[in-house]
């Protein structure tokens, strides 16, 4: 297979394509690679002062990818990757390859071979090295417990987090008031007044006890009270963060839900605002990573994993400025 890209760009390839290869030992002639004639399509970009023409990016692109991959960086598919995405590929490759052969000794005898050899051992060295220096860092506790803050942060802004998911219970609250909005009008007679809302709840939970087993018995002896009663309320809660601080309920009704011994225990009758509130916990499903211990591995995980990736942004930068990669995106579709 003869390979679409110039003589001048056929290095870089070879040099990521032995990266890649590991202990392969062909060398460029060895390997059956011979240029063909020169492409013409528009110039795009220049890195360290050679041109990129735009039928010479998606080689490029894919091998950029290939070496993301290899060093656990991310990738993608070359086909998800815009026609802007892919130049900037290149010239990353490029970059990093300019800057191997500028750290391989040259000129010696041994011949052009050995020297692109060493080139390409030197890209991967290049990168090896980065990293190696990043994964070096120890990930200390302030990092852990900072890490995970930020997850416990991700969920309550998303409602998800990969390493955090808080344990859950289920729940039915029966709710009594004044009024049958439950909200307050200073100016209208109340259609039950406090001490009739507290009899309302009370007869109920004198009538279920301290724990009630079958949720089914529960919710009739609740919709028996309810009968005729607009200013009694029965709501489900399923799977409300078990954890106050988590949860969208009032935070009296979750600090009460937390602190109610199992599943079917009932609670006292409690107060918030002018509501008097009953309730009984369901089934409690576990959460994940709820500690720094418990979420240890996935953090340092995660935290080495973002260092990796900032490092070789921060190389990835580095090398654009060193070389003077220059993009020129209105060339990238006109053709010209």
């Amino acid at each position: 297979m003869r390979c679409p890209l110039r003589p001048r760009l056929l290095a870089p390839c070879l040099l990521l394509a032995g990266a890649l290869l590991g202990g392969c030992d062909d060398l460029p002639g060895e390997a059956g690679l011979a240029p063909t004639a020169g492409p013409t399509g528009p110039v795009v970009a220049r890195v360290a002062g050679e041109e990129l023409r735009l039928d010479e990016v998606a080689p490029l692109a894919r091998l950029a990818l290939e070496l993301r991959a290899s060093q656990g960086l991310p990738a993608g598919e070359l086909s998800a990757s815009s026609i802007e995405e892919q130049v900037g590929l290149a010239t990353e490759l490029l970059a990093l390859a300019a800057e191997a052969r500028a750290r391989s000794p040259a000129g010696r005898p041994e011949g052009r071979d050995l020297e692109e050899a060493r080139a390409r051992l030197a890209a991967r060295l290049l990168l090896d090295r980065a990293m190696a220096r990043v994964d070096a860092r120890p990930v200390v506790e302030e990092d852990l417990v900072r890490r995970h803050a930020e997850e416990v942060q991700r969920f309550l802004a998303n409602g998800q987090s990969p390493l955090f998911e808080p344990s859950r219970v289920d729940a039915v609250l029966v709710s009594a008031a004044p009024f049958p909005d439950q909200a307050e009008h200073p100016d209208q007679p109340p259609l039950l007044t406090r001490e009739q809302v507290a009899a309302l709840l009370d007869g109920l939970r004198q009538e279920v006890g301290e724990r009630a087993s079958d949720l089914d018995a529960f919710l009739s002896q609740a919709w028996a009270r309810a009968r005729g009663q607009p200013c009694l309320r029965i709501e489900s809660a399923w799977g409300s963060p078990l954890e106050p601080s988590l949860s969208q309920l009032a935070p009296e009704v979750a600090r009460e839900l937390a602190g109610l011994d199992g599943q079917g225990a009932v609670s006292r009758v409690f107060w918030v605002g002018d509501t008097a509130c009953l309730l009984r916990r369901g089934a409690t499903r576990p959460g994940s990573g709820e500690s720094v211990e418990a979420a240890r591995a996935g953090l340092e995980d995660a935290i080495r994993r973002d260092r990796r990736r900032a490092a070789a942004d921060d190389l990835r930068q580095a090398l654009r400025r060193r070389y003077e990669v220059q993009v020129w995106p209105e060339r990238l579709r006109s053709g010209s």
